[in-house]
């Protein structure tokens, strides 16, 4: 069911509720290896739908393609923690990006870093497969950041 919100003076409204907009990106991500939708998230990035994902952050992709073929959609006036009925305040707009490519780091996932805290956006069908997936990242990320072993960081 579509419902329209008003958005007036940085406020969504929507039935008498006035929710202060905080704009974030849906899907923003690179090419896989193989032809993926942008639509899932991956390790590709994809439609991650964090609502840290917005101005401020800074998002570390792996690359997988020349160019890495980067794109960015599916905007949100506000969104909660997470898209759990497949949609939020969607809304048009214009995102401005910095591109770096960064040889000496190369994360297996997408990894948000936002203020003082970095957040490890793993995803799969099986959620433990994305725990192992998410441990395996953050021990990679504290051995080459600390310059510590293996063992140590984990």
């Amino acid at each position: 069911m579509t419902r329209i919100c008003t958005i007036k003076d940085g406020y969504a409204m929507l039935n008498g509720v006035k929710i202060k907009c905080i704009p974030m990106i849906g899907v923003i991500g690179v090419a896989g290896y193989e032809e993926v939708s942008c639509g899932v998230p991956g390790r590709h990035g994809g439609n991650m739908d964090t609502n840290l994902m917005r101005k401020g952050a800074i998002l570390y992709l792996p690359v997988f393609r020349d160019g890495a073929l980067f794109a960015v959609g599916d905007l949100h006036a506000v969104m909660s923690d997470g898209e759990v009925c497949v949609t939020g305040c969607e809304v048009s707009g214009k995102v401005t990006v910095e591109l770096d490519v960064m040889k000496n780091l190369a994360p297996s996932w997408p990894v948000l870093e936002f203020g003082e805290n970095y957040y490890l956006l793993v995803s799969h069908e099986d959620i433990n497969k994305a725990f192992r997936e998410g441990i395996k990242l953050a021990v990679k990320i504290l051995e080459h950041s600390l310059g510590i072993s293996w063992e140590d960081a984990y």
